[in-house]
């Protein structure tokens, strides 16, 4: 087992790419006078997310043991990257349709 984890990176490293990504679409996304309200308001759901998936994830260890437990909160992680990840790309097609149908206007 412990072979295993020698060969995936590091997990901190996942989480200092996604911070930085998120910094940056946050930065490009938002209004200035608006960036300090979203950064805290997504800092806020974070965290309680985080203390949510603690709770659960001890619920689910305690009742169906540790393993079943893993494999669940991380089907359920997949799940809702999948989910946010649909949803963001249906955002962004439907922001560049709008932009498209602006820009076709002009000329």
């Amino acid at each position: 087992m412990l072979e295993i984890q020698r060969n995936f990176p590091d997990p901190g490293f996942g989480i200092g790419v996604l911070n930085a990504a998120f910094g940056a679409l946050v930065i490009k996304r938002t209004a200035e006078h608006r960036r300090g309200q979203v950064s805290s308001i997504a800092q806020a759901l974070s965290r309680a997310a985080a203390l949510g998936a603690l709770g659960l994830g001890g619920f689910l260890g305690s009742v169906f043991g540790p393993r079943i437990g893993f494999v669940a909160s991380g089907s359920a992680a997949l799940l809702a990257s999948l989910c946010g990840a649909a949803l963001l790309l249906l955002r962004f097609r439907e922001q560049e349709s709008v932009e498209q149908q602006l820009a076709d206007r002009v000329e």
